[in-house]
This record gives structure tokens, C-alpha cells and sequence, in this order.
């Protein structure tokens, strides 16, 4: 399992892996990985939720459908509302590491940066204070979440 802290090493492998001809797929995470993000043909137990089962079966498919499967790390400040805590969010490393060496797959990269790695000019969690491009999908807020996906 190879481990990239930097966009720049990820992207090198990115390329490398391209040049070959090979089919990457991604799943992004925030860490503090539970059997529904990473467990394989677990996706019938009743015990897990929707939400688990969702994810599990997403691993499962990118490693069918794909030479190589990404597993993306990052507690991303800007998913947090100002009245959430995002220090009390749980990074588990170790033991995620550990569940995405039980997977088994034969080629799994971590994508794991930094905050500064991400943002290096910082970034504010007061969002009237933020500054770069962002998208705004109209209507969907007001919607009533008729799906898994957006249930999540």
C-alpha cells in the first residue's frame, strides 16, 4: 500500500499509473474508517446501515471495475458549520490503515494531506470570509432527499 501526504506525489503516481494504461477508481473518505467504507461482499448484513452499505459497496465495485483503488484521507474544515467541531473529529490513522491492508487488494494507494497541503493559503471556516471559486446548485436545499446518496 503506498501512502501520498502531497498532491505533487500523488499526481506522480497518478501519471505513472496512466502511462500504463491503468483504470483508477476513488473513494473518498474522512478517515475513522468503519466496516461499511472498506469491507468487501458485506454489503448484505442488516446490522450496517444504508450509509455503510452504500460505501462498502462502492469499494467493492471500484476494485472491480478499476486496476487500482485510491482511498482518499482528509477532515476537510470546509464540511464543517461553524457550530460543529471539527477538532473532535476522530483521526484514527493507524487502525485505518490497518482496515485498508485487510482489504487485500492488489494495488490500493492512501491519499492522506495535510490542511496546508490542501489550502496553503489557509483557509476560513467564517464563509463570508472565504475567497476562491464555489458552486452553488440551486433549489437543491430546498428538495427533500428522496435518495440514499443524499441521505448520507
Amino acid at each position: 500500500m503506498e501512502v501520498f501526504r502531497t498532491v505533487k506525489e500523488f499526481r506522480g503516481w497518478r501519471r505513472e499509473m496512466l502511462l500504463k494504461g491503468k483504470a483508477i477508481g476513488l473513494v473518498p473518505t474522512m478517515g475513522a474508517l468503519h466496516a461499511g467504507h472498506i469491507s468487501l461482499g458485506m454489503t448484505s448484513l442488516p446490522q450496517i446501515s444504508d450509509c455503510q452499505k452504500l460505501t462498502a459497496g462502492v469499494v467493492e465495485q471500484a476494485s472491480k471495475e478499476n486496476d487500482a483503488v485510491v482511498i482518499s484521507i482528509f477532515v476537510n474544515p470546509a464540511q464543517f458549520a461553524p457550530h460543529e467541531d471539527f477538532d473532535a473529529y476522530p483521526r484514527t490513522w493507524e487502525i485505518d490503515r490497518e482496515k485498508i491492508e485487510m482489504l487485500k487488494l492488489d494495488h490500493v494507494a492512501v491519499f492522506m494531506p495535510t490542511i496546508k497541503e490542501m489550502y496553503p493559503r489557509d483557509i476560513s471556516l467564517d464563509v463570508k470570509r472565504q475567497q476562491g471559486a464555489f458552486v452553488e446548485v440551486l433549489c437543491l436545499s430546498e428538495q427533500v432527499a428522496q435518495s440514499v446518496y443524499l441521505e448520507c
